[in-house]
């Protein structure tokens, strides 16, 4: 292993080995790095293999709960291992930062580009289930969609969905998209982001639903001087360190891996995605699991500021009444199908696409 200090992303690359299945790069395949996920394993894996996905390929973060086992007990399934952890401090010489970053992050960018160069792939965390657009049954009929437009990305709202109440009659592990939505069947219907018509970047237009619950939960709160501003004079660069940011809102999920493509972070690629199409990822972040994903996020600090977004989600778990345990909001709705995110904006697909 090379020397921290001198890290390329050629060497996260190299570090990668094939723990178990045999990849086919020729496949439409998602990949993704998990850790402790075997509550949504069945789900994910049904959901995505009904959408067309032929493999998937994935970065074991060492598992305990039998994840790792799971995933290799299945024929379409490629575990990675790698010694560099998720949530592992490390520098790299040719990354759009020399400030240390956590392994996790270029990882997203050297799973793809290792393995599957030249390929559309998915990346999708475990709760992340991707929406395809009403008139289009499989991801190869979007990719010739895709391609036929020269798109090289596709950007995708990512929509919280939570229950009415945060309190469960059962802890089983769902198997399928259907047994998710039956646990967490709202979401917020105020669309999200937008795509700059000139430029193609990302737009917010609102907070998440993860967010207005932390905020009418009075768990987030800005600081005093901010509340009697203008919203344009909050947006100022200046006062954006005073506020608390929001959980992110969009993802771009299905990128084709051409030589010149980075991911920026762990939701945006740096190339630009063309204006008019936004898919949807539902976001399962609010189900039965949650309490259990909050302890590890805890011990571990491996995720975003070490952490501090499930901190503050702990505050949710044990209200002082029981009203404290209502999710829903003004703009909250029950999930019938994908038009319910066409209807809302969370979803735009353009004319003729």
């Amino acid at each position: 292993m090379n020397n921290n200090n001198k890290l390329t992303l050629a060497d996260l690359g190299n570090s990668l080995s094939i723990e178990s299945g045999t990849l086919d790069p020729k496949k439409l395949t998602v990949y993704g790095i998990f850790k402790n996920e075997l509550y949504f394993l069945r789900s994910f894996l049904s959901h995505y293999r009904s959408i067309g996905v032929e493999q998937f390929l994935i970065l074991d973060d060492s598992s305990e709960d039998g994840t790792k086992e799971f995933l290799a007990s299945q024929n379409d399934c490629v575990v990675l291992s790698s010694p560099y952890s998720y949530g592992q401090v490390i520098k790299l010489t040719d990354w759009q930062t020399k400030k240390p970053v956590r392994a996790g992050v270029p990882m997203k960018t050297v799973i793809p580009s290792h393995f599957l160069a030249n390929q559309w792939a998915i990346y999708a965390d475990a709760d992340e289930f991707l929406f395809l657009p009403p008139g289009i049954s499989t991801v190869q009929d979007l990719i010739k969609q895709l391609e036929r437009g020269r798109y090289r990305a596709v950007v995708a709202s990512l929509v919280d969905f939570f229950p009415a109440q945060l309190s469960f009659s059962s802890h089983e592990a769902p198997e399928n998209l259907e047994d998710l939505i039956n646990e967490a069947s709202f979401f917020d219907t105020i669309p999200l982001i937008t795509l700059d018509p000139d430029e193609g970047k990302i737009v917010r237009l609102n907070k998440g639903a993860s967010s207005r619950i932390l905020y009418e939960h009075g768990i987030y709160q800005n600081p005093w001087f901010l509340k009697p501003l203008p919203s344009f004079v909050k947006r100022s660069p200046y006062l954006k360190k005073y506020q608390l940011t929001s959980s992110a809102m969009s993802k771009t999920p299905l990128i084709r891996w051409d030589s010149d493509v980075r991911m920026v972070g762990s939701h945006r690629a740096n190339i630009k995605a063309q204006p008019g199409l936004i898919l949807t990822s539902a976001h399962f972040k609010f189900t039965s699991d949650l309490e259990r994903r909050i302890e590890m996020a805890i011990k571990l600090r491996s995720y975003s500021g070490k952490s501090k977004k499930y901190t503050r989600l702990a505050k949710l778990m044990h209200p002082a009444s029981d009203s404290g345990n209502s999710l829903l909001g003004p703009d909250s709705k029950k999930f019938n199908s994908v038009e319910d995110f066409i209807e809302c904006e969370l979803m735009t697909v353009p004319d003729g696409f």
